[in-house]
């Protein structure tokens, strides 16, 4: 009988803070993707530009989280959603 409420209050904590990560990855997600995207249009193209999505995911989460850098994906966020579709803006769009 203990474990259904106990079961019920832990996953009341948690899904706020999971919710707060979500937002996070996935604009870090959304940022990644457009570059991944353009680094697979490239490839296409025939250059050699290659990306890990992943890699990159885990290294903007890791840079939103520190309050000295969260500034920079920020910035950059910003430069990739005022880039749009274009692969050559996005690339300009450096830390």
């Amino acid at each position: 009988m203990h474990f259904p409420l106990l079961s019920l209050l832990v996953c009341a904590l948690l899904v706020p803070s999971l919710a707060c990560s979500k937002v996070k990855s996935e604009r870090c997600q959304d940022i990644c993707q457009k570059e991944t995207d353009c680094a697979e249009q490239r490839g296409r193209d025939g250059e050699t530009y290659p990306y890990d999505l992943d890699e990159c995911i885990d290294a903007c989460v890791g840079l939103e989280r520190d309050s000295n850098n969260r500034k920079k994906v920020d910035n950059h966020k910003k430069c990739a959603d005022k880039a749009g579709d274009s692969c050559e803006a996005l690339l300009e769009c450096r830390f």
